[in-house]
């Protein structure tokens, strides 16, 4: 549950609500209070990519899921833990329609700069791995 909403954060439909099946996120562009009620501008965006701009009353999305960040394209990352000095550098970014865990929503496909070695190869990163990389 998000605690407070603020201009620029991403929201997805939570598990079961209406939106669930036309929405895949949202992000909110501003607000203003009509009374006691806050109504808030957002962006959003629908299970086919297609964006426009919309309006919610702020309580209806207090419910709804965060959105991570994820890999920037052209991004260039390495894992946080230092046993490796790998550097991947993302090439592309995919949404998967029917994935096969909440982890694989998302996934980047990036080169591998292999530090040992010196040589290169694609991979598949997903959002787990992102959890523990940092940018460089």
């Amino acid at each position: 549950m998000v605690a407070t909403l603020t201009k620029g954060l991403k929201l997805r439909p939570n598990k079961g609500s209406t939106w669930e099946a036309s929405t895949r996120q949202v992000e909110l562009v501003s607000s203003t209070t009509i009374g006691r009620d806050v109504y808030w501008w957002v962006k959003r965006t629908d299970k086919n990519g297609n964006t426009v701009l919309d309006s919610f009353l702020g309580a209806h999305l207090l419910p709804w899921d965060k959105v991570q960040e994820f890999y920037k394209l052209g991004g260039k990352y390495r894992f946080k833990n230092g046993n490796t000095r790998d550097v991947y550098e993302i090439q592309d970014l995919y949404q998967v329609d029917r994935p096969i865990s909440s982890d694989h929503e998302v996934q980047a496909v990036a080169w591998c700069h292999d530090h040992y070695s010196g040589k290169k190869y694609l991979t598949v990163l997903n959002r787990s791995d992102f959890d523990y990389m940092q940018i460089i």
